[in-house]
């Protein structure tokens, strides 16, 4: 049974910010004390190698950063509709293969993605506003990057063999 650290914030949602388990397969809470759990903080699943699978409940806004580093076993994740924010090196050295970020992520820091060693395809829903080049520093399996029309991305700083698509 996995076992979860929580901090009361500001707007009085909840911060996961200390996770203990084992599982392969884990479910983040929605909801504790009553109130809605918004933020899953820095290093939250870092080095977390046996997790396959993380189910993210709509509410959370913010991913800290390295809060998936090294979770080498995590090949898919769906983000919520809800996320806002992504904070540095949230996804590093994680094996995801393909990502949708949601539209109310504006922007994707730099160092995002850094080291994903499998990541093949990332889908920008509209709305996401800038992409640092530098998010996909060492993912150097990144066929394609599909994103607006509109969205800022310094295409010159970004491997010559990867694919940018404008919808």
């Amino acid at each position: 049974m996995p076992e979860f650290e929580y901090k009361q914030i500001e707007d009085e949602s909840y911060c996961l910010r200390g996770y203990r388990g084992e599982e392969t397969s884990v479910d983040i809470p929605a909801v504790h004390w009553g109130s809605a759990v918004t933020v899953l903080y820095y290093d939250l699943f870092k080095g977390h190698n046996e997790i396959t699978e993380i189910h993210i409940p709509e509410g959370i806004t913010d991913l800290g950063g390295a809060v998936f580093d090294g979770c080498t076993s995590l090949h898919r994740l769906k983000l919520p509709n809800s996320l806002r924010n992504l904070w540095q090196y949230a996804f590093a050295r994680c094996s995801l293969e393909e990502i949708t970020i949601p539209g109310n992520v504006t922007f994707v820091p730099p160092f995002t993605f850094q080291d994903c060693k499998n990541l093949k395809r990332v889908f920008c829903e509209t709305g996401v506003k800038e992409i640092s080049a530098l998010a996909f520093e060492g993912c150097d399996a990144l066929e394609e990057i599909i994103c607006g029309k509109d969205t800022r991305l310094d295409i010159k700083k970004l491997d010559p063999t990867i694919k940018v698509t404008r919808l």
